[in-house]
């Protein structure tokens, strides 16, 4: 199924003033300035029912690779609902999912993460009796002594790249949401992905940690990542996203595709009414 997307999850950097005195270990092929293989997504007419619910009715929507792709909706409009199905956590029950042009099924989260793809969910997917190094070997096959001897060191250089402060002796249980968000975050980009959802992720998170979440998106964009920010919070959509999609009662209208510094409640309003839409400028 990987195919022309098997992708290499590693290789060597030099190391960060930040993290000097680290030994040499490796770090997401991903991080690197200029890397390869920016991937194009496309969601064609995908379709979710539960029921007589409609999640999803016809949805479709690209996200261009390099590109930090808002999805804004209220609760309940099926953002979540398609988040899911591109990253394998669901089926979608008819639609297709191409990325650069050639259709890919799920059948799993562990196969979208092997072709590139990885979700960030608003409650981080963690163990909370686990160490933070434990939970960021989840999802691996290593040798046990593999796994301590190289993990660790590659944790400690893939946080100092990123600026991320993380222990990795900590439990992760007495990790604020943020750190869990970095740790989260880490744990994909070691293993490959290209392509990053997440999930409403200022919900819970202080404004200095959320801008060291936008400058963090800001950078893998640069890098060659596709970002895809699910939100419902205008002015946050407004200051990181280059491009923005608005979903409602099941469906996406596309509303913006330029840098949305001008991004605003009026903006909104020209396609669908602000109170209707269910969208908020977060305080």
């Amino acid at each position: 199924m990987v195919g022309r997307f098997a992708h290499r999850p590693y290789a060597a950097l030099p190391l960060p003033k930040s993290c000097e005195g680290v030994e040499s270990c490796l770090v997401p092929s991903s991080l690197q300035l200029g890397a390869p293989n920016r991937m194009r997504v496309e969601l064609e007419d995908i379709k979710k029912y539960f029921g007589p619910v409609r999640a999803n009715d016809g949805i479709s929507l690209t996200v261009e690779g390099g590109t930090i792709h808002g999805l804004l909706g209220e609760n309940g409009a099926g953002k979540t609902t398609l988040m899911n199905i591109l990253s394998g956590y669901q089926a979608c029950d008819a639609g297709r999912v191409l990325l650069d042009g050639e259709e890919m099924r799920f059948a799993s989260p562990a196969e979208a993460i092997a072709v590139g793809i990885g979700m960030l969910h608003q409650d981080p997917l963690d163990v909370p009796s686990l160490s933070v190094l434990d939970n960021f070997l989840l999802g691996r096959n290593l040798r046990r002594s593999q796994r301590r001897r190289e993990s660790r060191q590659q944790l400690l250089r893939t946080c100092a790249y990123l600026g991320f402060n993380l222990d990795p002796d900590v439990r992760t249980s007495g990790l604020t949401v943020s750190e869990r968000q970095q740790l989260e975050l880490v744990r994909l980009l070691s293993l490959g992905v290209q392509v990053i959802i997440l999930d409403e992720p200022t919900t819970g998170i202080s404004a200095p940690q959320k801008a060291l979440l936008f400058d963090t998106l800001r950078g893998l964009a640069r890098d060659g990542l596709s970002i895809i920010f699910v939100s419902h919070k205008l002015d946050e959509v407004g200051e990181i996203c280059s491009e923005v999609s608005l979903a409602k009662s099941s469906e996406v209208v596309k509303i913006m595709s330029a840098p949305c510094e001008t991004m605003s409640s009026t903006t909104c309003s020209r396609v669908v009414p602000l109170r209707s839409a269910g969208l908020s400028l977060s305080r």
